[in-house]
């Protein structure tokens, strides 16, 4: 199995330490597959590259993704 970018892995930490602010735990490797699904999605809807579809998930966006946690 490929191991993540460096960007997926950074973005997954920070995702970690929002949610870790309202209590919740997650491992590293199911938040890093999260955003990879996330950020395809956002990348196929918009009609873009996934490396541009990245800058949609900054530290705003991570933060309502941890309190809309599914």
């Amino acid at each position: 199995m490929p191991r993540p970018s460096s960007w997926v892995s950074t973005t997954a930490s920070a995702l970690g330490e929002e949610l870790a602010r309202i209590g919740l735990t997650v491992p590293a490797d199911r938040l890093e597959d999260l955003l990879t699904d996330r950020v395809a999605a956002v990348a196929e809807r918009m009609h873009i590259t996934e490396r541009t579809a990245r800058q949609y998930f900054d530290r705003h966006a991570l933060r309502t993704l941890a309190v809309n946690w599914p």
